[in-house]
């Protein structure tokens, strides 16, 4: 998360970087897939990929950065996403 305020006059960006390379790291996989898929997949096939992709690379970041294990519950949301993937390609 970045914020914004000021500081005698100036604006300052203030922020984690730890986040901010996260979201890099998770765009740099997402914007390849759209692109290149676009041409073999579905939009809702593009759109399942880059979910599942997204919770894949959060939950490496989140584990390694973070050092927070996934509960329960995460894990299952997480298995939910992936069986859409599968519903979306063979159905």
């Amino acid at each position: 998360m970045v914020w914004a305020f000021k500081i005698q006059g100036q604006t300052a960006l203030v922020g984690d970087r730890r986040e901010l390379g996260a979201r890099i790291f998770e765009y740099l996989f997402q914007v390849p897939a759209n692109r290149i898929g676009s041409a073999r997949f579905t939009l809702a096939q593009l759109k399942e990929m880059q979910e599942c992709i997204t919770i894949v690379v959060f939950t490496i970041i989140v584990s390694l950065m973070f050092r927070q294990v996934p509960r329960w519950n995460n894990i299952v949301s997480f298995l939910l996403i992936v069986a859409a993937v599968y519903f979306t390609f063979n159905f």
